[in-house]
Formats: C-alpha cells, sequence, structure tokens
C-alpha cells in the first residue's frame, strides 16, 4: 500500500477483516505490529429480477431478523435498474413497523437511462446532478430520518415508473454503515 490509508467499497457485509501495520522508511523496515481485526456490518439485498413497466409500480420487501439488527445510526440503500430514464423514477423506502418513510429519487432527474447508486446521506453528490447519476449520491429526503430506530423487520421499496419506456428492476439492498447492539444503553444510564 501507498500512502498512510485505503478506502475502498469492496469490504464484504458481516466479515471478519484482519490488519497489521509495518513502517518503513529510509534506516530500514520496523517490526509488525500485532493482528487487530474488525468486522463489517451485514448488509440485506434482494435480487428483485422483475419488468417495470411503463407508467407501473413495483413493490418489494426485505425482512430483517431481530437475531441480526440493532438500532440505526447510519443507513445507505442500493437500487439499480436497467433501461429506464432516470427522469421517469421514483423510488421511496418505508420501513414497514413505524410507517416512517423518506423519498430516495424523485421523478423528474435528468441524469441518463439506468440507475446503479447507492443513496448516502453522506454523499458528495446531490440527485440529478450527473449524466449517469454518480456511484453514491444523496437522496431527495435524508436516510437519517430512520436513525434511531431498529434495524429489524420489514422494509418496503416502493419503484415507480412514470414514463412511456419500460424497463427491469434488478436489486436493492440495506446497507447499514453503523449499528448498536440492541440492549448496549438498556441499564438507563445512557441513550442511543
Amino acid at each position: 500500500m501507498q500512502g498512510t490509508s485505503v478506502d475502498t467499497i469492496l469490504l464484504a457485509g458481516n466479515t471478519t477483516y484482519h490488519w497489521r501495520g509495518r513502517g518503513r522508511n529510509t534506516c530500514g523496515e520496523g517490526v509488525s505490529s500485532t493482528t487487530r481485526a474488525f468486522t463489517t456490518v451485514a448488509n440485506f439485498c434482494r435480487t428483485v429480477n422483475q419488468p417495470l413497466a411503463a407508467n407501473s409500480v413495483r413493490e418489494d420487501t426485505i425482512t430483517v431478523p431481530a437475531n441480526a439488527a440493532g438500532v440505526l445510526q447510519n443507513l445507505d440503500i442500493r437500487f439499480v435498474q436497467n433501461n429506464i430514464p432516470a427522469s421517469s423514477i421514483r423510488v421511496d423506502l418505508t420501513r414497514l413497523a413505524d410507517n416512517r418513510g423518506v423519498r430516495l429519487l424523485e421523478a423528474g432527474c435528468n441524469a441518463g437511462t439506468s440507475i446503479n447508486t447507492t443513496f448516502d446521506d453522506a454523499a458528495a453528490s446531490p440527485p440529478c446532478n450527473r449524466n449517469p447519476l454518480a456511484s453514491r449520491i444523496t437522496p431527495t429526503q435524508a436516510l437519517l430520518s430512520f436513525d434511531g430506530g431498529s434495524l429489524a423487520g420489514d422494509w418496503r421499496i416502493r419503484v415507480e415508473n412514470t414514463g412511456t419506456t419500460a424497463g427491469q428492476f434488478i436489486l436493492w439492498c440495506l446497507q447499514p454503515q453503523s449499528l448498536v447492539p440492541s440492549g448496549l444503553f438498556g441499564n438507563g444510564f445512557e441513550t442511543p
């Protein structure tokens, strides 16, 4: 590795990674550090692969099991569809436990055909700023409205094709970036 850090989005969810470091300078190489580890949070994905006809709506649900969840601190959503202009696509996400929803993408976005992006509140690119859409864009409404709630339960995505071109709804993923384990703050002294 060159430099002092590496930034990658290629780490698998629910996986433990091990690392260690070793300094190197003009005097030579130092001793390797002790091995450290971290575990990534699980992603919950669903391959839909269903047609999305002109002027139609497709809904899909992901159920997150209670034993795999915690309290959300940051959520991203991956979304892929093919062959429909982004200007014709409206995408909404709802957590069914409390019927809380956000609009991820509003129809009218003039950003080319097909969408393969991750909606991320911390993304540098606002929605509809590029042709095609950037790989990470901020959603139309912030996902932070889900923060502090449980990841467990049913989540529904609603994809609406408002145009006259048919296409394909390929996949979507719930990608929690930070979870606090359930019960961590159960002693009453602290809150998430």
